[in-house]
């Protein structure tokens, strides 16, 4: 996340800088808070390849954004960061505790740069028909032989990078169907050898 073309779309809000993007990438990186919060849905839009994406902060998710961004300032200014520009529009850059305490405690709405790194639970997975999309195995309601295997099974939102998660999940999940599926060939082939010696 910390290349060049990366760096620049991440200072966008603030033009000015770019020549120092490219001046200075080598000693530049991103860093980001993140929280559970928002809500968000994904739309196919019609004659294009990739959905529409939308995601809603309520109060409280920019309230815990903005207490993750002071605490990440505080961090990297004590790891020794010389300066933290937060990608808000207006937000001065931070050199010091004393900008951080000046930070507002909830981000502005609209003004604030939210990104869905990771989408969850746009199919997820439960043993409740009425309130999930699979099975917890992945298998689509009313959908024989559709399985899911990626983090919209999740039902909630992780606070680190999901890709564990997803794996292991998957690899369970892969596990069940290859045993399931066994035990329906065995089945099958059963049923046709009784069929055969019956007859």
């Amino acid at each position: 996340m910390s290349k060049r073309p990366a760096l620049a779309l991440a200072m966008a809000p603030r033009p000015s800088l770019l020549g120092e993007v490219d001046r200075d990438w080598k000693r530049m990186a991103i860093y980001y808070a993140q929280n559970t919060g928002g809500v968000g849905t994904v739309r196919p839009l019609p004659g294009f390849r990739d959905p529409l994406v939308r995601a809603r902060q309520t109060p409280q998710d920019l309230a815990e954004l903005a207490e993750g961004l002071k605490r990440l300032c505080q961090c990297l200014l004590s790891a020794g960061a010389e300066v933290v520009y937060p990608s808000l529009p207006g937000y001065a850059p931070v050199r010091s505790l004393a900008d951080v305490a000046r930070m507002p405690d909830v981000l502005p709405v609209g003004r604030a740069s939210v990104t869905a790194l990771h989408l969850f639970s746009s199919c997820p997975m439960g043993e409740e028909r009425w309130r999930s999309a699979t099975d917890s195995f992945g298998r689509v309601w009313d959908a024989d032989g559709l399985h899911i295997a990626d983090c919209s099974l999740l039902p909630t939102p992780t606070v680190v990078n999901p890709q564990g998660s997803v794996m292991a999940i998957a690899h369970r999940n892969a596990c069940h169907f290859l045993e399931r599926a066994g035990r329906v060939r065995a089945a099958t082939r059963a049923d046709a050898v009784a069929a055969a010696t019956a007859a």
